[in-house]
């Protein structure tokens, strides 16, 4: 038997215990340790239930590999090390990209999905630093703090967890993002393709960025929120628990400071994070590349509703300047005054001294 065929009956196994009803990922390492082998394993399982047939399976395969994806088995060398150290690490995990950064040192980064720009750019700055002394930015691919996240981190590379199928882009508008992210970053999932994001697997997807991780940066995350999901893993796996203190008027920041006073790591820059998991970085945060940074182009013909919502989007009840939200929403500054104007006579939003913009106090988000 050749070592293709070795390694492709090994993951035909994996998966035919793991797609067995009843049998998640504790259950499989507990067949493991109970049994010789997977084959003893899986004659064992055979014995009380089906199992799911060869040909279905290999035909999950084949589609995996007609997508580009790759098969990494939990004692494969190109597993991300600290996951192999929580108790439900997934035996098989699929992945598409730049597989070589999977086994370098992680820091996870979440947040909200309607985090104000501020936050937005902080979270850009701080995973290019991160990024800049070989710590690779793990977080999901929703809107908000995470595709910041990996904006940010872009000239290095990033890991991009998703809750359902590597073939499911979640949000649809991201799958623009997608062929550049690629580039260098590498998209990761346990569950098959096919398999639509639900909200209870959300949680699943979670634990997976923080047992990837040294630690989890939270940026932005409500209390009730799949950021503060993470958290609560990250603490259950042993990991750092770093958080961005928000206003404490802004709804959208009520659980990142709530960490912090529980004990979470008060981090205003990549740097703080470096220096506390003590990687003694040559790299000041000042040091910033601005190309690097650019937001990405947004659509040139958007109508004024969706305008409207990107730029409440942007803002919080911190104040930001005019200029800087212009740039990151990539419109003129002329276009986005005229906006402005018709919202703040709606009081939708607020003008403050220096020609600086932010919600009202009454429009925070919930």
């Amino acid at each position: 038997m050749t070592p293709t065929s070795s390694l492709a009956l090994k993951h035909l196994q994996i998966l035919q215990l793991i797609r067995t009803p009843g049998i998640g990922p504790k259950t499989f390492y507990k067949l493991l340790k109970a049994h010789h082998d997977l084959p003893d394993a899986l004659a064992t399982v055979a014995q009380k239930k089906p199992l799911p047939s060869k040909e279905s399976l290999q035909k999950e395969m084949a589609a995996l590999e007609k997508y580009g994806a790759h098969l990494i088995a939990f004692d494969a060398p190109g597993y991300p090390p600290l996951l192999k150290t929580i108790d439900d690490a997934p035996p098989l995990i699929f992945a598409k990209g730049n597989l070589n950064i999977l086994t370098k040192p992680m820091v996870g980064v979440v947040g909200g999905r309607n985090a104000g720009l501020h936050s937005q750019e902080l979270t850009k700055r701080l995973t290019y630093t991160l990024g800049q002394n070989g710590i690779i930015t793990c977080s999901g691919f929703a809107r908000g703090i995470d595709i910041a996240a990996h904006r940010g981190a872009h000239a290095t590379g990033s890991v991009a967890v998703f809750a359902g199928g590597l073939d499911h882009i979640f949000p649809p508008e991201h799958a623009k993002e997608l062929p550049r992210f690629l580039e260098k970053g590498v998209i990761l999932s346990e569950m098959p393709l096919g398999t639509a994001p639900q909200q209870a697997l959300f949680p699943r997807r979670n634990r997976l960025i923080s047992g990837m991780s040294q630690g989890i940066v939270v940026v932005d995350a409500g209390i009730k929120s799949g950021s503060m999901i993470t958290a609560d893993y990250a603490l259950a796996q042993g990991r750092e628990i770093f958080a961005v203190p928000g206003s404490p008027i802004d709804s959208r920041c009520r659980g990142s400071n709530k960490l912090i006073k529980e004990g979470a790591i008060l981090v205003e820059n990549g740097w703080d994070v470096l220096q506390h998991l003590k990687m003694d970085p040559a790299f000041t945060p000042s040091s910033l590349d601005p190309k690097a940074l650019e937001p990405t182009t947004a659509t040139s013909q958007e109508n004024m509703s969706t305008l409207e919502k990107r730029i409440l989007e942007g803002l919080s009840t911190v104040p930001v300047d005019m200029q800087t939200l212009a740039h990151h929403l990539n419109i003129s500054p002329q276009a986005l005054r005229q906006h402005v104007t018709e919202m703040e006579l709606a009081g939708k939003i607020m003008r403050n001294p220096g020609d600086q913009l932010s919600l009202p106090l009454s429009h925070s988000p919930a």
